[in-house]
């Protein structure tokens, strides 16, 4: 890239990137300063799927939220996500509005992230909260001991498989320790980190692949829709997914989620009104999202093994 055309992507791009920050500083001040009422928008077709998905039903309560009295569960404006809308929102437009070489184009991504992001906040948020009801409960982590309800109860009521062991047994003692630990917040906090952080993987793989379509259809990708599309795009496919760039997928989700949920905390000073609390809940999360990285590079490791393995035996039956 030379200068000029360095000038002119700086000149096309840096108003969006501001627009964009404008709009997540805009999202956060608005989050912050308004009550269930004022987020009608995103809490009622989250509560309309979450029903949609369990039929549990939600009652609109004024200054409260969505109330399923059966399940003792309030789907208040912290369960909005509007957090991770803005996450989603951030990773789409500032990792790839940059592919778009048109004012039109660049537009026209910024409208699809703001849309797509909204639409799947929805779609994600639905099943953190299935999750966040029915684990506990599976978990024995009801507050009154009765089944389907879900209450801020001790997180030792009732563990599974408990019931049989002496106080003295190492089992006893392993399970007692595992229930203190795994307190009702803590185990929000892992569904939570580990929903989300997985959806915003899935969602910067699509952005990655529509970015890369949109860019591709005006003719401003590097592999453009000629005879070396199709190369470059098959030697791609046949190279396979090595467990370095399986790894490497999850830099911009890491990036974007990291960012907003600590980076940002962190530098508003939050752990001056408790230390060990925003250390607890960092550390926690870290793990949660380094686990689930491990796994998916495991996993990609292992199924790009099987498939070269299964290549290989193809190959000699070919070749005898």
């Amino acid at each position: 890239m030379d200068i000029r055309s360095a000038k002119s992507f700086i000149r096309q791009t840096i108003p969006f990137y501001l627009a964009g920050a404008a709009f997540l500083l805009g999202m956060k001040y608005y989050y912050s300063r308004m009550d269930c009422g004022s987020l009608s928008w995103i809490l009622s077709p989250t509560a309309w799927w979450v029903s949609a998905l369990s039929g549990i039903s939600f009652i609109k309560v004024p200054q409260a939220g969505y109330v399923s009295h059966s399940y003792r569960f309030i789907i208040a404006a912290s369960c909005s996500g509007v957090r991770f809308l803005m996450i989603s929102a951030a990773a789409l437009v500032f990792s790839y509005i940059h592919r778009m070489r048109t004012m039109k184009g660049k537009l026209g991504w910024m409208a699809l992230s703001a849309l797509s992001s909204y639409l799947l906040t929805i779609f994600v948020n639905g099943f953190r909260i299935l999750f966040s009801i029915f684990i506990p409960i599976y978990l024995g982590m009801t507050g009154s001991g009765t089944p389907g309800t879900v209450t801020a109860g001790t997180a030792g009521a009732g563990m599974a498989g408990s019931g049989t062991a002496g106080p003295g047994t190492a089992g006893s003692g392993m399970a007692h320790a595992w229930s203190i630990w795994l307190t009702p917040e803590r185990l929000h906090t892992i569904i939570g980190a580990a929903v989300y952080f997985t959806a915003l993987f899935a969602i910067c793989q699509l952005g990655e692949y529509a970015s890369r379509r949109c860019s591709s259809v005006s003719g401003t990708s590097r592999c453009r829709n000629s005879p070396g599309t199709s190369r470059c795009w098959n030697s791609r496919t046949r190279s396979g997914i090595s467990p370095m760039k399986a790894l490497g997928g999850w830099a911009v989700p890491s990036f974007w989620y990291f960012s907003l949920v600590l980076g940002i905390p962190f530098l508003n000073r939050a752990y001056r009104n408790s230390p060990g609390t925003f250390t607890d809940y960092a550390l926690l999360l870290t793990a949660v999202c380094l686990t689930l990285v491990v796994l998916h590079g495991t996993c990609s490791a292992i199924i790009r093994h099987m498939t070269g393995g299964n290549h290989k035996k193809s190959s000699k039956h070919e070749h005898t």
